[in-house]
């Protein structure tokens, strides 16, 4: 299944924008430049912490899933406004299990806490901390859009 996805309300130029190998320690270069971009510019959009974790998620599944031990080409544009923070994150990986992310609710847990998994818990955290997730895969191309939503109102400015 393919989510149309409806870019042009992302008509300016993204605020933050990188293309890079997806390797682990690639992408927690490129997340500590995001971070130092946000909170640069003094108050932003969003809250920094929140915004690393979902986008910490989303890459780090990319390598591990996406592209699996192998890298390949990821890009990652963000745009900020007194909204919040949306995201578009474009690789070349293996596609989405079903061509869609996993839903909100899909892990079954078990009722015995020492029997909880280590692992398995990004999907919920991404679908728990963001808005209008939506994906498609065309072409061998995977695009994952989201919003950080903003927690308080402020003034935007334009991130490097």
């Amino acid at each position: 299944m393919t989510l149309h996805m409806n870019e042009q309300a992302l008509d300016r130029t993204p605020d933050f924008h990188r293309h890079f190998q997806g390797r682990f320690l690639e992408v927690r270069g490129v997340l500590a430049e995001l971070r130092g971009s946000l909170t640069r510019y003094g108050p932003v959009c969003c809250d920094v912490a929140t915004t690393e974790i979902v986008l910490a998620e989303v890459l780090n599944n990319i390598v591990e899933h996406g592209y699996q031990g192998t890298a390949g080409p990821v890009e990652l544009r963000v745009w900020a406004d007194s909204a919040g923070l949306t995201f578009v994150v474009i690789d070349a990986g293996a596609p989405l299990p079903g061509g869609q992310p996993p839903a909100r609710d899909a892990r079954c847990l078990p009722d015995d806490p020492d029997a909880l998994p280590e692992s398995g818990f990004g999907w919920h955290l991404i679908h728990s901390l963001t808005e209008g997730l939506e994906y498609e895969t065309q072409l061998g191309r995977n695009r994952l859009r989201g919003r950080v939503p903003a927690h308080r109102r402020h003034g935007g400015t334009r991130l490097s």
